[in-house]
């Protein structure tokens, strides 16, 4: 009977919201006031009083519901979730990140990090919570090569109270703030929630045209004719390419155009400066960076025959 009690408080506590922090003092006393043979007469109660016990309770949720995109190889991937306290006094907690049976791969050099890009060392610097408190919580991994579009690595995070963890409604004596006693709430003082790596390799296909415009006004390759080459650089899929450079030589026989490079319309230097264009002597390169797919890019640049 008393663990039944126990669990229905749990609920009902978990329900305040915080409004009323575990180990606050509750006092109620009566008074009753009458009239005897003319006189009046008050009287007062004894003073009735308890303190209220703190709920166990938390969540963890992923910040990355539909997971995250990532390449193979990859390195440094971060999954973020929010742990919160959502009992009603102040709790500490011991995180694990977990592999997930049936998944494409596990990833590997998987730590937890706490905010901001703190290594988490269980038992040294398990996170503190106040009631109604969040905190981010990052599982950072590396993904292996050899995968293919499509398959997933899942991770749980896994946070568990050190306080205690049991049966929604188990008594825990004395473990609550300020030696009261806790309650274990809803969450059973352990919880976990689910999130994942994707791969989505992005691929590139390069077109490459050339049109021609002569001395006399027509479209011969002849000496002094004005070649004009288009690159159409198409990323294909849905992913990210990093650190791209687009990268062709001077055909022999020809002679580059000075200043005559273009990305997607607008013009660029030639000099290795600010912009992603450059002419070396013998190539002219486009650093395109950083690309996320699907997307189409243009270079362009001219040479004269000789």
């Amino acid at each position: 009977m008393q663990a039944l009690f126990y669990f229905f408080l749990s609920m009902f506590l978990a329900s305040l919201c915080f409004a009323v922090p575990a180990n606050t003092l509750i006092q109620n006393q009566a008074t009753a006031t009458y009239s005897y043979n003319g006189s009046s007469k008050e009287i007062v109660s004894n003073l009735s009083t308890f303190r209220v016990l703190e709920i166990i309770n938390h969540n963890v949720i992923t910040n990355h519901p539909s997971g995250l995109l990532s390449l193979s190889p990859d390195t440094q991937k971060s999954l973020s979730f929010t742990l919160t306290n959502t009992g009603n006094g102040r709790d500490s907690y011991s995180l694990f990140a977990k592999q997930i049976l049936g998944d494409e791969y596990d990833p590997t050099n998987v730590r937890i990090f706490l905010e901001p890009a703190i290594l988490y060392i269980p038992g040294v610097n398990d996170p503190v919570l106040e009631a109604g408190d969040s905190k981010k919580i990052y599982i950072i991994s590396d993904i292996p090569a050899g995968l293919n579009s499509g398959d997933q690595g899942q991770l749980n995070l896994e946070a568990i109270s050190n306080t205690g963890t049991g049966a929604s409604g188990t008594v825990l004596p004395g473990a609550g703030d300020g030696g009261v006693d806790a309650v274990i709430g809803p969450s059973t003082g352990a919880v976990q929630d689910l999130s994942f790596y994707y791969i989505n390799q992005a691929t590139v296909n390069i077109a490459k045209s050339q049109s021609i415009q002569d001395p006399l006004g027509s479209n011969a390759p002849i000496k002094g004719a004005i070649i004009t080459y288009t690159l159409d650089v198409n990323l294909q899929g849905s992913g990210f390419i990093k650190n791209a450079i687009l990268n062709d030589p001077i055909p022999t026989n020809t002679t580059y155009i000075p200043g005559s490079l273009e990305l997607d319309g607008s013009a660029l230097t030639d000099s290795a400066d600010a912009d992603v264009g450059n002419f070396d002597g013998t190539h002219v390169r486009f650093n395109l960076g950083n690309q996320i797919a699907p997307k189409t890019i243009q270079a362009k640049f001219k040479v004269e025959v000789n």
